[in-house]
């Protein structure tokens, strides 16, 4: 034998078998090799890890969903916040300047009201007004041996009239004589040693200025 022939023993008769070639052997080695490429391929993951893997991706991508819806209402919630801000300070600001617009014609037409009352109330209450002033004054002129009166035409009468409650020494002592220079309702009274009057046409003059020139400087800040 040369190596490549083998005697095989059996129950029968024997025979002479020969082992197969090198070309033989590259034969099937080939034909087995197209075999396994009919074969289905061989599983790389059981079916439960890939169905783990799936659940996995599937939380992982539901999470970052979520996440990402999650910013977004947070971003759009913060600039909806920040035009709520910036609306309110507009409002605030709008509203200050109507407010102060108000008050402004709210102080104007006050004013107005009183410029328009005022005078007349004035006028109206000028000789009792007069008579008060008298009466809680001249008492304590009494030792004075002159006292000059000056009151508007208008008043002479009703001012000699007051002085009759005086003793009738002191009554001679006091002058009345009415003057162009007094206005509806000034009294002035006037002695040796002093001076006392009564002018209440300029004091509300005067504070009808201060009331314009406080309005008219609050508007000129505002603009």
């Amino acid at each position: 034998m040369d190596g490549t022939d083998f005697l095989v023993a059996s129950s029968g008769p024997a025979w002479l078998a020969t082992a197969p070639s090198r070309p033989s052997l590259r034969f099937l080695e080939r034909d087995l090799n197209e075999r396994a490429l009919d074969l289905p391929p061989e599983r790389l993951y059981t079916e439960a890890e890939l169905t783990a893997s799936t659940q996995a991706a599937f939380a992982d991508g539901r999470a970052a969903g979520l996440a990402a819806a999650a910013a977004e209402r947070e971003a759009a919630n913060a600039q909806a916040l920040a035009s709520i801000v910036a609306a309110m300070g507009s409002a605030n600001q709008e509203a200050a300047r109507v407010a102060d617009q108000a008050a402004e014609a709210l102080a104007g037409a006050i004013v107005a009201a009183m410029q328009s009352v005022i005078p007349d109330l004035i006028e109206r209450s000028a000789l009792s007004e007069s008579r008060a002033m008298l009466a809680a004054l001249l008492p304590g002129l009494a030792r004075e041996p002159a006292v000059q009166i000056a009151v508007p035409h208008a008043n002479v009468a009703g001012v000699t009239s007051a002085l009759e409650r005086l003793p009738p020494a002191q009554q001679d002592q006091i002058t009345v004589a009415g003057s162009d220079a007094c206005g509806s309702a000034d009294v002035l009274v006037s002695w040796a040693a002093g001076r006392a009057e009564r002018r209440p046409g300029a004091v509300w003059d005067n504070v009808m200025r201060r009331l314009e020139q406080a309005l008219n400087d609050q508007s000129t800040d505002q603009g």
